[in-house]
Order: structure tokens, then C-alpha cells, then sequence
């Protein structure tokens, strides 16, 4: 006969916690600007009842349907978002938001910036939504059926992002259009249905004077074939092709999208919406990162003497007044992209400037992580790993796609 070990008391199961909710478990703490969470569902002064909405939507989505699938795909070693997340965003009604209402959308960009900024509040960059609903539904609004997933395809092997210096090129070829060249570095393009690709047109001057068009391209053409995908922890759940083949690819006239000749002029008129999803997912990531640090502050004793409290609830403080303002800059600038008066790079750079001033705002900075909130004890790596690919996808040149 053996006794049976004693047991002891059972754990306490944890529950979920905010910042909100873990502000009223210290009652003794100053009422100041810090214990604001960053990230809480409310009024911003650009929102009307409609955003609310869609915020709501969408936290739940990922909170219900994205963060599971993606634990489970890394339980199975595999960090590829399925086609069937895609389709359930398209069926909630989260995906080419920004598109004109006639073709199916709400023709509001900031209903998108909402998407954009809850899914990095839910510390998932995976998938890659606004490839495809925002940059590439830009260009052809009536793809955004939740069928057809989309990527761009710009930067080439040794180029780099420079459209000017693009050597894919495409000649017709009676009625039809013959593409050959090479693309690399595509985001959803392992997974892609429908590529846009930019070619140059104007044979006679390839080296000096390109003149680049874009065509649609589908996935199951004869001569075009999709590389590896990109492996490495943080590119993987991007579905990164590591090249895209065009091997003389036929191509119908109709596949030639908007004018031969004009790609430069087009790819122009959509960068403001390309630099605005860069600068608010980098300011989400930060917000994000404000609440992590606020919780951990609340919820663990790491900080001993008053002193300490007081220095750290300072420069709390201070961040949090400074993602204040900067949350009002980039709200004033998706107010007027909605409007439509984001219309030239120097706007995003006046932008750019301001984040950059904040210094803590830029992707260089959520990438290395030397903001303010970065202490060791203020850090875990389920976040890192979320944020990093943030900085490496939208952190180049305005051209990259």
C-alpha cells in the first residue's frame, strides 16, 4: 500500500486581462494618462458608429478565428495562412473595405485602417490581408470576391525596388502580349490566384528610358511557375515566394490593366495608400506594444522601491502622450486620404518626419526594439516574434510591394 501524495490547492485558473480590467486590481495607483489603454474600443475623433462596428467585427475575428488557426499551423510546424482564413474574412466582411460601393465595399479607407491596426493589436501579422485587400483590390476592385486572392509583383532579383530599373519585359505578339523576366519577393505569392506584374513595354530604350505597364496575371498559365517559399521565422507566414517565372507567358490583350505605357503614373497615384498602411501598422505596433508594457507594469510586482515606480510611471507617461499625438497626426492624414487629398509624397513625408521625431514610431525602431518599452521584463517573445515581420514587409522604398 502506498499513500497517495498529498494535493494541493489548484491553480488558479488565469483569465485574460486588459489593461482596463487590470487598473481596478490597483486601486492605489495615480490616476494619470498612463493607465489609458492604447488599444481600448472607443471614440477616435475621426470614428463614427460604423468604425466602432467594424472594430468590434474584426477584434473578434482574430481573436476567434485567426489566432487559433495560426497556433494550431505552428503546432504542426507550418506558419502558412490557408486559403479558408481569406475566404472567412471575405464572409465577415473584412476584406476590400476600401473598395467603391458598387463593386461590393464601403468606399471608406479608415473602415480598412481599423483592419489593419486590429489585426496587429491581436500580435498576429499573419495573414497578409492588405496585400490583398487594400493594395492590390486598388487596382482592380472587381477581384474582391474572397475567390481570388491577390498579389503585386514589382521587385526583381538584384533591383531592388526601383520601378525605373525593371527588366521583365512584355511585347505583343499579334492580339496578345508575350511577359518574360523574373519577380522575387512577393508577398501572398506562393498563394496568389491573381498576380499584377510590372513589365517594360518600350523595347527600344530597355536600359535608358523604360516605359512600364501592368498586366493580370493568373496562376495557372502555361510558362508561369512560383518558386520556393520563403522559410525563415519571419517571412514564412506571409506566404513569400521566393521567385516568380514568366516564361513567355500568353497574355490576352485584356489582361494589359489600364493603359500600355502608364504603370509609373499608376503606381504614383496608389503610393499615399501604401505609405499610410506603413505608418499605421508601424503606430499600431507601438500601441500594441504600450498595453503590453502597461499589463506587465500592473500585473507584476518587477519594480520594488518608490523611486522606481515613479521613474517608470513617467516615462510611461510620456510614451503615452506621445502616441497620443501621434495617433492624431495619422488620423488627421487618414481623413484626408479618405477624402482623397493625400495626394503627393510630400504629405506622407511631412509624416514620416513627425514619426521619426517620436522615435518610436519608425519600423527601424519596432524592429529593433529600442523604444521605451522594450525593458526585459516588459518583453515576451510570442510579441517579438508577431511584430518582426512588420518591419521587414513595409520598411524600404515607397515602391515596395
Amino acid at each position: 500500500y502506498k499513500r497517495k501524495p498529498a494535493r494541493g490547492p489548484k491553480p488558479e485558473k488565469r483569465t485574460k486581462m486588459n489593461p482596463q480590467s487590470a487598473i481596478s486590481m490597483r486601486p492605489n495607483l495615480p490616476a494619470t494618462t498612463f493607465l489609458t489603454s492604447a488599444t481600448a474600443i472607443g471614440m477616435r475623433r475621426i470614428f463614427q458608429k460604423d468604425h466602432l462596428d467594424v472594430r468590434e467585427a474584426a477584434r473578434g475575428f482574430f481573436r476567434r478565428e485567426v489566432v487559433p488557426e495560426q497556433k494550431k499551423c505552428m503546432e504542426e510546424s507550418d506558419v502558412t495562412p490557408t486559403r479558408e482564413v481569406f475566404e472567412k474574412a471575405g464572409a465577415k466582411g473584412l476584406l476590400g473595405l476600401s473598395v467603391p460601393q458598387k463593386y461590393g465595399g464601403s468606399g471608406d479607407v479608415i473602415s480598412s485602417a481599423v483592419v489593419w491596426e486590429e489585426q496587429v493589436y491581436s500580435k498576429r501579422s499573419w495573414p497578409s490581408f492588405p496585400v490583398h485587400s487594400d493594395l492590390t483590390m486598388s487596382y482592380i476592385t472587381n477581384y474582391g470576391t474572397g475567390k481570388c486572392i491577390g498579389s503585386i509583383a514589382i521587385k526583381e532579383p538584384l533591383n531592388g525596388d526601383d520601378i525605373q530599373d525593371i527588366r521583365s519585359y512584355a511585347w505583343r505578339d499579334g492580339s496578345d502580349w508575350l511577359l518574360n523576366g523574373t519577380k522575387t519577393m512577393v508577398m501572398n505569392g506562393s498563394l496568389s490566384d491573381l498576380v499584377i506584374v510590372g513589365a517594360n513595354t518600350n523595347h527600344s530604350s530597355l536600359s535608358n528610358n523604360p516605359k512600364l505597364s501592368l498586366f493580370l496575371v493568373e496562376g495557372k498559365l502555361k510558362g508561369f511557375k512560383k518558386g520556393k517559399k520563403v522559410m525563415s521565422d519571419q517571412m514564412a507566414s506571409h506566404n513569400i515566394a521566393s521567385e516568380l517565372i514568366f516564361d513567355n507567358v500568353r497574355l490576352p490583350k485584356e489582361a494589359l490593366l489600364g493603359e500600355a505605357d502608364q504603370a509609373c503614373q499608376y503606381i504614383m497615384e496608389q503610393l499615399p495608400l501604401n505609405q499610410m498602411l506603413i505608418a499605421d501598422l508601424t503606430l499600431a505596433a507601438a500601441e500594441i506594444r504600450f498595453d503590453n508594457t502597461l499589463l506587465k507594469f500592473l500585473l507584476e510586482d518587477v519594480i520594488k522601491s518608490n523611486e522606481q515606480v515613479l521613474t517608470t510611471q513617467y516615462r510611461i507617461n510620456n510614451v503615452r502622450e506621445r502616441i497620443y499625438e501621434v495617433r492624431e497626426l495619422v488620423d488627421i492624414c487618414l481623413q484626408h486620404l479618405a477624402h482623397r487629398k493625400l495626394s503627393e509624397p510630400i504629405s506622407f513625408e511631412a509624416l514620416n518626419s513627425a514619426l521619426s521625431n517620436g522615435g518610436l514610431w519608425t519600423t527601424p525602431a519596432v524592429r529593433s526594439g529600442s523604444t521605451a518599452c522594450t525593458y526585459p521584463f516588459y518583453w515576451d517573445m510570442l510579441f517579438c516574434r508577431a511584430l518582426t515581420p512588420v518591419s521587414i514587409h513595409f520598411e524600404d522604398s515607397p515602391s515596395h510591394f
